[in-house]
């Protein structure tokens, strides 16, 4: 069946089209970093140190929130102890100033594994998508 469309209706359909495509991918996108920083919280909580009768209160204050704006959302993994996990990850002096306390990286690799999910992620779902 052949159907004449105006340029004017063609320039619609096109711009719809695109639209729904756009919104489509946004959600996968979106859905893909909720999922990543989700998984690198729950690495934080499992990788984070621990004083032998702390409990683990650092370990547990790690949580994610997320920003959204009509581009999509934004998700931030972080620490209800500031500043405690730049001590942790990357050292300090002691108390008294003699000496040093390495660091303990807990924070890079599990960043690095969620930039990595995330690529990997995307790539299966929008390659599918025949993106």
């Amino acid at each position: 069946m052949n159907t004449k469309i105006t340029v004017d209706q063609l320039t619609e359909t096109v711009n719809r089209a695109l639209k729904q495509y756009g919104d489509e991918c946004r959600d996968i996108v979106d859905e893909t970093a909720k999922k990543a920083a989700d998984n690198a919280k729950k690495r934080l909580r499992n990788t984070s140190p621990k004083r032998a009768r702390g409990g683990g209160k650092y370990a547990k204050s790690w949580n994610v929130q997320e920003d959204r704006s009509r581009l999509g959302s934004t998700y931030t993994v972080y620490s209800k102890q500031p500043g405690l996990p730049h001590l942790l990850e990357n050292g300090h002096a002691t108390r008294g100033g003699t000496g040093w306390v390495n660091g303990r990286p807990h924070i890079a690799p599990a960043e690095k594994a969620a930039v990595e999910e995330f690529q990997t992620e995307l790539e299966i779902k929008l390659g599918g998508a025949g993106v």
